[in-house]
């Protein structure tokens, strides 16, 4: 992936302005109507342009969830986007907070570098498997795009069951809603299981609850029970951030980016924050395409 935006970037010319960090990004002074004006200010100068793209995508910043007495606790808590490897958590006892696809994805990878690991785990969840009969999960869910999200999920409901199995054995709630109207009606998408269920099944991950309090070295969860961790690492998601940078239109307005690429203001795009079931890169490219004939229509 890297290799290929290397190469597309020099075949079309693109030099990228690296290592400075937005600051703001607000409109001009353009009095003309339908006209557009922005001007962005980075750590190293300020741009003025008629249109501006922003692209910082829909997982952005670290949502970073707070409990009782987490102040106390004197190991090591991470959020999933400073972990690297679980080399460093060999032999400690590691939980996992949240069951999304990063913390699925921890869990396995600190298990196999010899980390004691349980998951914490507070609501329903929903669980697909990376392929059914072979056929990759995003192609099944393109598949069914064309059809209402609850026709969707009632058709595929069987594979899944027959794939992934009954979950509620294995200490999970199920929602009342399937994978793709969870993506379409809360924006999060469902754990693609890579193997972190049969670890789960095999009794090598532990699921627990929501987590209550923490204290010294243990962490207690909603049913009362407790135990000792090393680490913690916070699988808690992400959020896309850009207030802030992007001032707002007016005083006490917020700004909402579209499902859908332009945001209705002149000049003014957003891609990569439409949460698809069926692939972000997938959409992005689409969305990419549809906001450059914005941009050539305005020139």
């Amino acid at each position: 992936m890297i290799a290929y935006l290397e190469r597309y970037a020099q075949h079309f010319g693109l030099a990228p302005l690296l290592g400075e960090r937005v600051e703001s990004v607000r409109p001009g002074d353009s009095v003309r109507p339908g006209d557009s004006d922005w001007i962005t200010t980075t750590t190293a100068r300020v741009y003025r342009s008629k249109q501006v793209i922003v692209a910082t995508g829909y997982n952005a910043v670290p949502h970073l969830p707070r409990w009782p007495g987490q102040e106390q606790f004197c190991g090591r808590i991470m959020h999933s986007s400073d972990y690297h490897n679980g080399e460093p958590f060999r032999g400690q006892s590691v939980l996992v907070i949240g069951l999304g696809n990063s913390g699925g994805e921890i869990a396995i990878d600190l298990l196999e570098h010899g980390a004691r690991v349980a998951m914490a785990v507070r609501g329903p969840v929903n669980i697909v498997p990376r392929e059914i009969l072979g056929l990759p999960i995003l192609t099944i869910s393109i598949a069914l795009s064309r059809l209402p999200v609850r026709l969707a999920d009632a058709l595929a409901a069987p594979l899944v069951r027959f794939t992934v199995g009954d979950i509620s054995k294995l200490g999970f709630r199920k929602p009342a809603f399937g994978p793709i109207t969870q993506i379409k009606t809360t924006s999060r998408v469902p754990l693609i299981d890579i193997g972190t269920i049969k670890l789960i099944r095999e009794g090598r991950i532990e699921v627990l609850g929501g987590v209550r309090s923490m204290a010294h070295t243990e962490v207690t969860f909603d049913d009362g029970s407790s135990r000792r961790c090393d680490t913690i690492v916070l699988a808690t998601g992400f959020r896309p951030g850009f207030d802030r940078f992007l001032e707002p239109p007016g005083p006490g307005a917020q700004r909402t980016p579209p499902s859908k690429g332009s945001s209705g203001e002149p000049g003014l795009h957003f891609c990569g924050f439409h949460v698809s079931p069926m692939g972000m890169l997938r959409d992005i490219a689409i969305e990419a395409r549809r906001i450059a004939d914005k941009v050539v229509e305005r020139r």
